[in-house]
């Protein structure tokens, strides 16, 4: 779950030589406006595309258009972010090289396995290094840019991933007990269904029937757990638009970094935007898809049952 936001938070501890990115313009708060809570299985299954396979039964093609979009809008903002950095790497001369690709994916590693207080340690050593290592005065703006800077960046980073880490310990509960109770619905008996005829098969109502009131059993369930991750979505999703609208607020005053002077105050800054917008779509946007697809698996399964063609080791 936390890819994404560990994949946006890596551009900010690229090494001082690369010259700072302005914020992007616009309102994270603003593009979770195109997160939508997902309702029942049936309704999830009902905004698939889908199609008939040539034994009649019915197949999923896609999850439909609003998952489409929503993966789009995130792909697009992850690029910009991507654009902005190698932009400012190219302007400087550079570009990553394999070293650097390697050296940031071992450095997010790291961080991922620091406690928080491991990670604030780690960041202040390295902030202390490079003041060190700077020459002139380390700090060019005044106190109250500075310190609204550092401010947001606090919001950005670490505020918002103590919300990310509660909403993501509470999903995985829901989602362990979910796969607990599955687990213990016998599977369908077709054992006790009569054979049909010479063949030896049993008919395909019977089959059919003993399987569609497994899946029906397996939708509620379904449904069951999922109103509980639904419930926890809308709980989160009003923390987290709180600490972002509060991000894009700070950046908004700050004139989204044009005017700061000072190269570490304009990453700072630049990194509480990516890692607001990395949180804001990180495990809500991986809930909103579980939630979606399987529901949609489950409910088709006892769509197929229902109309006699999900068992086909059967004759009519």
């Amino acid at each position: 779950m936390k890819v994404l936001a560990l994949l946006l938070f890596i551009p900010a501890l690229i090494p001082n030589a690369i010259k700072a990115q302005r914020c992007l313009d616009y309102s994270v708060l603003a593009l979770m406006g195109n997160l939508e809570v997902p309702g029942a299985s049936d309704n999830s299954f009902a905004a698939c595309r889908t199609r008939m396979n040539d034994r009649g039964q019915t197949e999923i093609v896609d999850y439909g258009v609003y998952l489409a979009k929503l993966d789009t809008l995130i792909n697009q903002k992850m690029r910009e972010y991507t654009l902005t950095v190698q932009s400012s790497m190219g302007g400087m001369g550079l570009m990553p090289s394999p070293q650097t690709a390697a050296d940031g994916q071992a450095l997010a590693e790291k961080l991922k396995n620091m406690t928080p207080e491991q990670q604030k340690a780690w960041a202040m050593d390295q902030a202390n290094q490079r003041m060190q290592s700077n020459h002139g005065p380390s700090i060019q703006d005044d106190p109250a840019t500075a310190n609204l800077v550092m401010k947001t960046n606090d919001i950005g980073v670490n505020q918002l991933a103590a919300v990310d880490r509660e909403f993501a310990a509470q999903i995985q509960e829901v989602i362990n007990a979910k796969y607990g109770a599955l687990h213990k619905v016998p599977g369908p008996d077709e054992s006790g269904c009569p054979q049909s005829g010479k063949t030896g098969m049993h008919s395909c109502a019977c089959v059919n029937g003993v399987d569609g009131k497994y899946w029906q059993e397996m939708v509620a369930i379904e449904d069951q757990y999922d109103a509980q991750k639904i419930a926890i979505l809308r709980t989160y999703l009003a923390k987290i638009k709180a600490l972002v609208g509060q991000v894009d607020y700070n950046i908004g005053k700050l004139n989204y970094g044009a005017g700061i002077k000072t190269k570490d105050l304009q990453k700072a800054l630049f990194a509480a935007q990516q890692s607001a917008f990395g949180t804001a779509f990180d495990i809500t946007s991986t809930v909103i898809h579980a939630i979606h697809q399987e529901g949609a698996n489950l409910f088709l399964n006892e769509q197929n049952s229902n109309k006699m063609v999900y068992n086909l080791s059967c004759v009519k």
